[in-house]
């Protein structure tokens, strides 16, 4: 609730006050808004009635004069509010004509609030929906008659007796706010306790934001806040809106008309189709436009539903805009087109809403063309330093999973709680061509605080073995390729200002959402030692690169690391109007896609639309701090699920859950053998582990304070897994650690492994099955070219709980290849030898015969037909020539 009784009302006394808001020239006022339609509605009911009736009138007057003086066209038109509406002027700009109709107002009658909004609502209705449409309403006491409902917003309890008026009148309000601005003016000069704070509820309400309500309880205060109301009406901002999705969240297509869809996958399709779809090197995006009641653009699934919907109806006025881009591009490009853009637009400046990606494809623009076109940024949950994840999102998942496994919503959930999730779908060679994913790799800035990792030791609790910048940039080049892994570097660095952070950070302008109590990766440890960086990577020795262990926080949004998204936790620094940290996920703090709130997602969108209404709130908020919680680490070969009854987390395929209330699950490693898992503390909740094969498997979990400080860690390595093995543990606070074995599947335990603080128990070789060799087999010895067949390989003996990586290598690949997963192809008539490969030194050759083609002869022709005799004779000797052929091949 806002009481405009003005710190300068209080201070002077009445008659200067008065002469003060009787003498503003309309000069200081006005704004350039054209074409403004505003319906005056004004009390003329009984308790109006002597000095309040005068004051109004000189109030009105003096608020038809600004808006009528302004630049631009405007227009006023005038309805009464007594026990019915009525129409006593339409819509003019003839400012006599205007005063002489409200210096014959009379008082009389009761309060019927929903007549005269119905009435407003009707006029403003033939005006076209481009021009700025107001209502602005004044009244003395509470609607007691007209239409009524006793379901709504308001009941017995609420301190008025009369409140079934109050809940129609609301209704209507609500039902108006869509296409119009409403401005509500509680003249409460008779009205008391209960029925005053009611008062000041109810008028609050029916105004479209808290910043567009007044109220005054001194008729002598009516001229000036009358004035007030002028002023904020012609001065409302009516700037474009553009909002800009994040990284995927603009769908992509095809064909330039935008109708065959490229990006997201289609649901219930085969996704097979999205890394083809990604590759091609131009692909389209919707181009902005108005925002309409009927023809809205949400983003890739939806994602900016939620934001999109609530500024159409909060603002109807204004021209609301989504700018989508190819994300795949370097987000220069997208600067420039946005720059394109704006420049087309008819309008002196911009206000900017943008998400995720969008706050860098924003802070380019700002750098690069400067503030000249732009008023307010709002940025949300952007990466400014980078974001870990996208490491882990780029060379993990390089198997396309069926994302559709257990329903078309989960490639959904999955976008929702992380906005990478369906990047999994494509493979790592595609997704190290995106220059914008490059781009948002972690900065040199972030590094610095929060280092990348290497796999020196399994410990992070046992000395420095944090990665220097010049070795972690040496993995990025190996990831994107030098070039590529240069114009990122030089593209974060362009965002910087003096002091080497962005920009917007001096931009008074400009207004951050931080995200924060959301499970989010901060750094990534990857498999090789130091002394392989420096050495020319093949491709197998290239799969190293996979990330082997991840480091988490609470701070942040699930996918922007708090130190990221706070630019080094400079945004705190920042004006408290400038700054809010909102409890919810990445994709919340653009409201999400509209289904559900996430934590404060709602609050997120509130505080959009209040910056953008110039009102912006200072909110008493604590600092932001994260909470305990646990990671455990589970290397191959096992499948995990936890569950809590409600959600559950779950690596089993065809059954995936990657989010729930209590934790993460991410899959990392060379073909995601690797789960690891970020949970709360003392859940109480159980680990069940199932074998998806023969081998052993590694357990680490460790345990860290809200700081994120490691104060336990418990190691389990070499454990014998077969398929039927069944493991459960906990993930609890515990002086040890115990897992409760079930070797042969039948649901009694047979053994138990047990490991206290920062102990490591490792079974021991007598224990282990060892492995003596691979048998391999192929499905057919002999194959014509351009046909396939695949190796099986298995462990010898098949229970050995050695792990093992396969290579596969041809003698002769004019003869036959073969693929990474075993794949044989017969190219040419010969023999080659498919030589196999494990990892661990074993090998075996299969001997593949590949004979040529069969030649397709024509058919004979059918009986009664008649041929041309040529065509007899063609086709003899097509068939002697072939046999020829064969023959003299044979003897070769």
């Amino acid at each position: 609730m806002k009481i405009l009784q003005k710190t300068a009302a209080a201070m002077l006394s009445l008659s200067t006050v008065l002469s003060a808001a009787l003498t503003m020239s309309a000069a200081e006022v006005s704004a350039a808004a054209a074409d403004r339609y505003t319906v005056l509605v004004l009390d003329t009911s009984g308790s109006m009635s002597g000095t309040p009736m005068q004051k109004e009138r000189e109030a009105a007057e003096k608020f038809c004069t600004d808006l009528l003086a302004a630049s631009g066209d405007n227009y006023i038109a005038l309805v009464t509010l007594n026990s019915s509406s009525t129409v006593c002027m339409n819509f003019s700009d003839d400012i006599e004509a205007v005063k002489s109709r409200i210096y014959n107002l009379y008082s009389g009658g009761g309060t019927n609030v929903n007549d005269a909004l119905l009435t407003a609502g009707s006029l403003l209705s033939s005006v076209p929906s481009n021009c700025i449409r107001n209502i602005v309403l004044c009244s003395d006491g509470l609607p007691q008659s007209g239409s009524y409902s006793y379901s709504g917003v308001y009941d017995s309890d609420c301190g008025y007796s009369y409140y079934e008026y109050a809940n129609a009148a609301y209704n209507t309000a609500e039902s108006l706010k869509s296409s119009y601005n409403i401005y509500t003016l509680g003249f409460f000069h008779s009205l008391y306790g209960r029925e005053l704070e009611f008062g000041r509820r109810f008028m609050s309400d029916l105004a479209s934001s808290a910043d567009n309500y007044y109220d005054v309880t001194n008729p002598e205060d009516l001229v000036f806040t009358f004035g007030s109301i002028a002023d904020d009406v012609l001065t409302a901002d009516t700037h474009p809106i553009i909002v800009m999705p994040g990284i995927m969240g603009s769908r992509l297509f095809t064909d330039k008309a935008c109708t065959k869809l490229a990006w997201p996958p289609v649901l219930g399709t085969n996704l097979t189709s999205v890394g083809t779809n990604m590759q091609i090197d131009t692909l389209y995006v919707r181009e902005a436009f108005k925002q309409t009641a009927t023809d809205r653009e949400y983003g890739a699934l939806d994602c900016l539903k939620a934001v999109v919907d609530e500024l159409c109806k909060t603002y109807p006025s204004r021209d609301i805009y989504v700018f989508s881009y190819d994300w795949r591009k370097s987000n220069e490009k997208s600067a420039e087109e946005l720059h394109d853009f704006i420049e087309k637009l008819d309008a002196d400046k911009v206000d900017i809403v943008a998400h995720s990606m969008g706050g860098l494809v924003t802070s380019k623009y700002y750098v690069r063309y400067g503030s000249n076109r732009i008023d307010k940024i709002i940025t949300c949950g952007t990466p400014y330093e980078g974001a870990a994840k996208l490491l882990d999102a780029v060379e993990d998942w390089d198997v396309l999973r069926d994302l559709n496994a257990t329903g078309s919503d989960v490639p959904k959930k999955a976008i929702s709680d992380s906005v990478l999730g369906i990047f999994g779908g494509l493979t790592t060679a595609v997704k190290s061509k995106f220059d914008g994913v490059a781009e948002l790799t972690p900065t040199k800035n972030y590094v610095g605080k929060t280092p990348m990792w290497k796999d020196s030791e399994k410990w992070f609790s046992k000395g420095d073995y944090a990665l220097e910048y010049d070795d972690y940039t040496k993995i990025l080049k190996e990831i994107f390729g030098t070039s590529r892994y240069q114009s990122a570097y030089s593209f974060q660095q362009s965002l910087h200002d003096t002091d080497g952070y962005n920009a917007l950070l001096n931009y008074e302008n400009a207004y951050f959402i931080v995200g924060y109590n959301y499970k989010t990766i901060t750094a990534v440890k990857f498999q090789y030692s130091n002394n392989d960086i420096d050495e020319e990577m093949d491709e197998a020795r290239l799969q190293g690169l996979y990330p082997d262990d991840l480091l988490y926080t609470t701070k942040g949004d699930g996918t922007v690391p708090y130190l990221s998204s706070t630019i080094m936790e400079k945004i705190p620094d920042l004006d408290p109007s400038r700054r809010v940290f909102y409890k919810t996920n990445h994709s919340g703090t653009v409201g999400g896609d509209g289904q559900e709130v996430i934590g404060e997602s709602d609050k997120c969108v509130e505080w959009i639309k209040n910056v953008l209404g110039k009102n912006v709130p200072l909110e008493t908020q604590n600092p932001v701090t994260g909470h305990a919680y646990v990671v455990i680490r589970i290397a191959c070969p096992v499948d995990v699920t936890i569950t809590d009854g409600e959600t559950t987390l779950s690596s089993v395929e065809g059954e995936e859950s990657f989010r729930s209330s209590f934790g993460r699950l991410d899959l990392i490693g060379k073909d995601n053998e690797i789960k690891m898992l970020c949970l709360d503390r003392n859940t109480g909740l159980k680990v069940q582990m199932n074998g998806t094969d023969n081998g052993t498997m590694n357990y680490t979990i460790r345990y860290y304070d809200e700081n994120d400080v490691l104060q336990s860690e418990r190691v389990f390595e070499n454990v014998p897994i077969t398929k039927d093995t069944s493991i459960e543990t906990s993930a609890d606070d515990a002086d040890v650690s115990v897992l409760s074995i079930d070797n042969d599947g039948d649901g009694t335990v047979d053994e138990t492994r047990s490991a206290s603080d920062n102990e490591a128990v490792t079974v021991s070789d007598e224990e282990r099955i060892e492995m003596t060799g691979i048998k391999a087999a192929v499905g057919a010895g002999s194959i014509v070219a351009g046909e396939t067949t695949k190796i099986s390989v298995t462990k010898d003996p098949e229970n050995a709980t050695d792990d093992m990586d396969l290579y596969f290598s041809s003698s002769d690949e004019n003869v036959a290849t073969v693929d990474e997963n075993g794949v044989i192809t017969a190219v040419g008539a010969g023999t080659a030898k498919i030589t196999v490969t494990s990892s661990n030194g074993f090998t075996q050759e299969i001997e593949i015969k590949a004979e040529p083609a069969v030649t397709t002869t024509a058919a004979a022709p059918q009986t009664g037909e008649s041929q041309p005799i040529c065509l007899y004779v063609c086709f003899a000797l097509a068939v002697l020539a072939a046999l020829a052929l064969r023959k003299k091949q044979e003897q070769a």
